[in-house]
């Protein structure tokens, strides 16, 4: 579909916006199970990022048909994440900045504004319980609308870790 055939264009857009202005150390990592053998070669590496696969058909109908249901039909306008990435930053005490340009970078790329794309900052939240439950791990996830010459603009979402609590998070 056309959603594979702008993979590329999406890392490399997402690799333009972290490493383009600050030439800054992000490192594009395109198989999650072997990050800690690319970032041994990249010993200064501030962030890393990597572009996972399109949702599934199946995923993506089941999304669909609840969204329908929930909000209006056919539901398919709010499918923010068949495409998708995850940006790491490095933990230490450059982090909340590393984060913040993180942020800063994104926004500009993108053009994210009002009615075009949105920011869940859960690290402006956490610790903060929602009733009896407990926020999930903070993390920030931002949904862009990405552009690429030929094709329809296309929704997706980019959740930016912070490189210890994920770790937590996935132990």
């Amino acid at each position: 579909g056309v959603a594979s055939e702008v993979l590329n264009d999406f890392k490399e857009q997402l690799g333009k916006a972290l490493n383009g202005d600050c030439g800054d150390n992000a490192v594009c990592v395109d198989d999650k199970e072997n990050v800690q053998t690319v970032l041994k070669e990249h010993q200064n590496w501030q962030r890393w990022f990597t572009v996972a696969k399109v949702k599934g058909a199946v995923r993506m109908k089941a999304k669909t048909k609840k969204y329908s249901k929930d909000k209006s039909w056919p539901g398919s306008e709010y499918l923010g994440d068949c495409l998708r990435a995850m940006i790491v930053c490095r933990g230490g005490k450059e982090s909340g900045d590393t984060i913040y340009q993180t942020w800063v970078q994104l926004k500009k790329a993108f053009g994210i504004r009002e009615d075009n794309g949105r920011l869940k900052n859960n690290f402006a939240t956490a610790g903060i319980l929602d009733g009896n439950k407990h926020q999930k791990p903070p993390d920030m996830l931002i949904n862009i609308i990405l552009n690429v010459e030929g094709c329809m603009p296309m929704p997706a979402e980019i959740q930016v870790h912070h490189e210890e609590i994920l770790e937590l998070k996935e132990s």
